[in-house]
């Protein structure tokens, strides 16, 4: 486990598991979301972030987290030698969602140390881009389980919140 990336629904757990693993293999752990946002919700262009995605997975170790299907998701998957898929039911991603943005708009704190503060209209969003695409997803990151696998990558499929929890304990938290 030195190149890993995470992928599952917003709101799954993705940076807070990447913060734990990589700070038990020595590495910094990124957001593709933090490298895609520019402060006040801009996008940056596609090949910026392109650009920043490579330098951040150059290296021997690293731990990325996030999706992207239509532009990075690929080469991340390629060069990763683990893929972590936090496939948790669609009721506890929405309430995570909830809960995450109303904490972050009560302590004032910004998305990925930006100037992006959560807003109603992208909590709202996210919480039906969720709804609507979970299934979609999890159809889509199936395959990419099983073509992980075929290319002898570590896979790791977590299915419930106390299975991440046991993950945790047993494989990075233990040694």
């Amino acid at each position: 486990m030195k190149r890993v990336f995470i992928v599952g629904s917003g709101g799954s757990g993705k940076t807070t598991l990447g913060n734990t693993i990589a700070s038990h293999i020595g590495c910094d752990a990124t957001q593709l979301d933090a490298l895609f946002w520019q402060d006040d919700w801009i996008p940056s262009p596609i090949e910026d972030f392109k650009q920043r995605v490579v330098e951040s997975t150059s290296g021997e170790t690293w731990v990325l987290d996030g999706n992207y299907r239509n532009t990075v998701f690929d080469d991340v998957f390629d060069r990763a030698d683990t893929f972590i898929w936090l496939n948790l039911p669609k009721w506890t991603i929405l309430w995570r969602c909830l809960k995450r943005d109303i904490l972050k708009k009560i302590s004032r704190e910004k998305y990925f140390g930006k100037n992006c503060p959560p807003t109603l209209s992208g909590s709202i969003k996210l919480l039906v881009f969720v709804y609507r695409t979970h299934e979609e997803r999890n159809a889509s990151l199936k395959l990419k389980a099983t073509e992980a696998r075929s290319k002898n990558k570590e896979v790791v499929v977590l299915n419930k919140p106390k299975e991440v929890q046991e993950f945790i304990e047993e494989r990075i938290t233990c040694c």
